[in-house]
């Protein structure tokens, strides 16, 4: 059901694009006009067939005082039940242009009802996460607003993060080994593209890393495996002399090795992990 309700006699004063979903498939990118309609073709979006019984269509009202409302406003009986439901032939057409609902006007949430109910439609309100089969989702003019803010802090937070690594080639080189980048001795510009790159395409990732309160200790593990001072195989972590870096009953994995290493109790193979690094640089 909706998760935008008709609510003390009123209908909510809320205005939801209706956004078609463009995926990159197959040979088709995104944008091009195969990977979702051709030209001016279009997309109807019914209400669909209840599973509870034969011929039956699925109700789209949250209750039945929203139902009893929009029947008195629009003059129409509303039954979604028997084979002349009005809904029957009741019938949205969707293009790929982004269509704009005032929930306020009876007929557009009605619209917005069956629309919250078609299986082509993601049924959460502002969410990005759907099967292949959603063609379209609901986002709120707020919600947009706020993605576009939030969207942007990263962005300036994200460049002033590299403006602090840019001009250092062991910074640099930290980050990216952080990230999962195999880094030896590579120019400078060469990981400043890499930053970069990672910055165009993975602006949560990079944040994710730099903000890490981990940061600096998964920066230590990758540089002590970089010079072979630990040992890396399929996600788990020995010295090089063999030993595992996590504690009896731990997960063998980079958080195991950094809750190991970092411990009181082995500061000795900190320090002798430490040198290692040191003095392969």
């Amino acid at each position: 059901m909706s998760e935008i309700k008709f609510k003390d006699g009123k209908l909510p004063n809320v205005k939801v694009k209706v956004k078609p979903i463009f995926r990159k498939d197959g040979l088709a990118d995104i944008g091009h006009e195969a990977n979702f309609l051709f030209g001016s073709s279009n997309y109807k979006v019914t209400l669909p067939l209840s599973r509870t019984g034969k011929d039956m269509l699925v109700n789209p009202f949250n209750d039945d005082k929203e139902k009893e409302y929009l029947e008195n406003v629009l003059g129409i009986p509303l039954n979604p039940y028997g084979k002349d439901s009005y809904f029957r032939n009741y019938t949205i057409t969707l293009d790929k242009s982004i269509k704009v609902l005032d929930l306020s006007d009876p007929v557009q949430y009605l619209n917005y009802l069956v629309l919250s109910a078609n299986k082509n439609v993601i049924r959460s309100l502002n969410s990005d996460y759907g099967s292949r089969e959603h063609k379209f989702k609901l986002v709120t003019e707020d919600f947009e607003t706020q993605k576009t803010a939030a969207k942007a802090n990263n962005m300036f937070e994200a460049y002033a993060k590299f403006g602090e690594l840019r001009n250092s080639k062991h910074k640099l080189r930290s980050f990216l080994r952080a990230y999962g980048k195999r880094v030896t001795n590579q120019p400078i510009d060469w990981m400043q593209a890499e930053v970069q790159k990672i910055l165009t395409e993975d602006i949560e990732g990079f944040l994710k890393i730099i903000d890490n309160p981990k940061y600096e200790k998964i920066v230590f593990i990758e540089d002590a495996v970089h010079v072979g001072a630990i040992i890396k195989k399929d996600g788990k972590y020995t010295t090089a002399e063999g030993d595992q870096l996590a504690f009896d009953g731990k997960m063998n994995n980079l958080e195991g090795a950094i809750e190991y290493v970092f411990s009181d109790e082995n500061q000795q193979l900190y320090l002798i992990l430490k040198d290692r690094i040191e003095n392969a640089e």
